[in-house]
């Protein structure tokens, strides 16, 4: 099956979505299937080129979003608008009729470009698009108004009011105003995969998708860099010896980083935990909330390799993610797994889909530093029970390998192809 795969950003661009679709592409390429890649080119970078990765081509696309550079805060990252880019579109519409590929699957908002392309052309392939978070519904992407209350879902009035928050007026208006057209067209994507089970309820319930065509199919975790892992010694960024708590991601308040320093500061209280003497590490990019001063034991480090990061994982005693919104499908969850780490996470967003309660990690309330207090406390001082929360969670694990999440992909568009 030849699969042409279109992520808003692919490798050497960082981030969770262009992880996603690389591991994915390597996967599905494993499987056996042809792969073409076509993402977007930075303002300064060159455009209409195809370099090849690992023997897949991958196409970078221009159009118009140069009209768009004063909107955008990284000239290296001109996100794709919440709508169709005429000059994407053109683009698209060309390697498609001349690739003909039996699926397109698009990752972010250039899926808004892979409808009318695929919808005016030649050739009708079927379109399948990942929900990494709920960025095809929310202009925040987060499904929180405001910031901290749940959507009861979109509205153009409520969006115009909601997202300039956190973008500013012209930004988040355009935002807003282009979330609420694109919404019309999402009737006709053929497949929606979610990455959570909240996720996908919002996309049927709210976001103008057939809710027939929405299922959930997680994200997952690199085996590779997990068993290239195996043999890591302890980085410089954790104690050499001890015990100690580990955090991974954005450091802000989305994320519960200041919920963990309070349980943190609660924790150090206790005589059998300050007997330990264990330390708290949080490792991350920081964001304009990322707290200055830190309580004692906390050590802070930014922009660490991934390698150190899944290091100083494989060496704790927990990871840590206690959300207070609601994370769409943190991959750190899954990487604590493959681990064998037990995690501590919240009753929020795709977080419960990861977790299960009691056998492979521990579930507490958002927002709550003396559950969280609570949760850490028994993982420190009871071994057995952490050892076995370990290993339950490394049991679980497989179900989110890369192998097992392409089959679920790989299933969809056979279902597809068989329907054509």
């Amino acid at each position: 099956m030849h699969i042409l795969m279109l992520p808003d950003f692919y490798p050497p661009a960082i981030g969770g979505l262009e992880k996603h679709a690389h591991g994915l592409v390597q996967a599905l390429d494993a499987r056996g299937h042809d792969l073409t890649v076509a993402t977007l080119a930075g303002l300064d970078e060159t455009w209409k080129t195809v370099t090849v990765d690992d023997g897949v081509a991958v196409h970078r696309l221009g159009g118009w979003r140069k009209a768009l550079a004063a909107f955008y805060d990284r000239r290296e990252r001109p996100f794709h608008p919440p709508f169709a880019d005429p000059g994407v579109v053109a683009e698209l519409r060309r390697l498609i009729d001349d690739l003909k590929p039996d699926i397109v699957h698009a990752h972010g908002w250039i899926t808004y470009s892979a409808i009318e392309a695929i919808r005016g052309g030649r050739h009708d392939p079927p379109l399948v698009t990942t929900m990494h978070d709920f960025g095809l519904i929310c202009p925040r992407r987060n499904a929180l108004k405001y910031g901290s209350e749940p959507c009861t879902g979109p509205s153009l009035g409520e969006c115009v009011r909601c997202a300039p928050e956190q973008y500013g007026t012209p930004k988040g208006t355009l935002l807003a105003i282009g979330h609420a057209g694109g919404r019309r067209r999402h009737g006709t994507v053929d497949a929606v995969l979610a990455v959570s089970s909240p996720v996908a309820r919002f996309a049927a319930a709210d976001g103008g998708f057939d809710p027939a065509r929405v299922r959930v199919v997680a994200n997952f975790f690199n085996g590779d860099a997990v068993a290239a892992s195996s043999e890591a010694v302890r980085p410089d960024i954790v104690p050499a010896d001890g015990h100690y708590a580990l955090f991974v991601g954005a450091l802000n308040r989305f994320k519960g980083v200041e919920v963990i320093l309070d349980a943190w500061q609660q924790l150090r209280l206790q005589t059998d935990i300050a007997a330990l003497d264990p330390t708290l590490v949080l490792l991350g990019t920081r964001w304009p909330d990322t707290p200055d001063t830190l309580p004692p034991n906390v050590v802070m480090h930014t922009n660490v390799d991934h390698a150190d990061v899944l290091a100083a994982m494989r060496h704790s005693d927990m990871v840590l993610s206690p959300s207070v919104g609601p994370d769409a499908c943190p991959t750190t969850v899954l990487e604590a797994m493959a681990l064998g780490r037990p995690a501590i996470g919240t009753h929020i967003g795709g977080i419960p889909d990861l977790i299960v309660d009691g056998e492979t990690g521990s579930l507490v309330s958002p927002g709550s530093a003396a559950q969280l207090e609570s949760a850490m406390h028994r993982l420190f001082v009871d071994t057995a029970y952490r050892e076995r929360l370990g290993s339950g969670a490394l049991a679980r694990a497989s179900s989110f390998s890369a192998a097992a999440i392409a089959a679920e992909v790989e299933a969809v568009y056979e279902g597809l192809a068989r329907a054509v």
